[in-house]
């Protein structure tokens, strides 16, 4: 045998090698993926169909949706460290994904962070009118139409104009509840 006949011989039994490894430990970890996807889905529609019909409970739809996204991102994680895969290279390429993408998200990541603040406090519900003032004058004043983590609807009585407010925009001037 000459010597690129025995490297052949041993790239080729190397691959064969991996491949009896690569495949049992790949069926596996698609099965994990799968079965969290499964209880996610679950959890999902359960809490979906028992969630209270009241429109100004938006976060239950919210934390639903989160807790969804976990599981399967868990079940992700689980699979690809069946896999052998290292989790420090895990932890390091997430980390830095999520880095980009909170900095490229910044005034939306406000804009939900002021939604869960109106919502934690009960600021206002959906049928209240409200008054939004800048220094010295107002700016927005209407009944509370529609509210959603990025932003407020607002129908002005006046002249039944509809106005969209960022969330981050209501916590940072000074907001007045006129009728509940």
């Amino acid at each position: 045998m000459t010597e690129i006949e025995v490297i052949e011989h041993d790239i080729s039994h190397s691959i064969h090698e991996k491949m009896n490894w690569f495949l049992p430990k790949l069926i596996v970890s698609c099965f994990i993926f799968f079965i969290f996807y499964l209880v996610a889905t679950y959890y999902y529609q359960t809490r979906i169909k028992n969630r209270p019909t009241s429109p100004d409970n938006l976060l239950h739809y919210e934390f639903t949706s989160v807790i969804y996204y976990l599981i399967l991102f868990t079940g992700f994680i689980a699979a690809l460290l069946n896999m052998n895969i290292k989790s420090t290279t895990l932890l390091t390429l997430f980390g830095s994904i999520g880095l980009a993408v909170a900095l490229s998200l910044q005034s939306v990541l406000t804009n939900v962070a002021a939604g869960f603040y109106i919502s934690f406090n009960g600021l206002y519900s959906i049928g209240d009118i409200i008054q939004i003032s800048g220094p010295g004058n107002v700016l927005y004043k209407g009944r509370v139409n529609a509210f959603s983590l990025f932003n407020t609807t607002i129908e002005n009585s006046s002249n039944n104009y509809m106005t969209v407010i960022p969330n981050t925009y209501i916590q940072n001037n000074i907001m007045t509840r006129i009728d509940s």
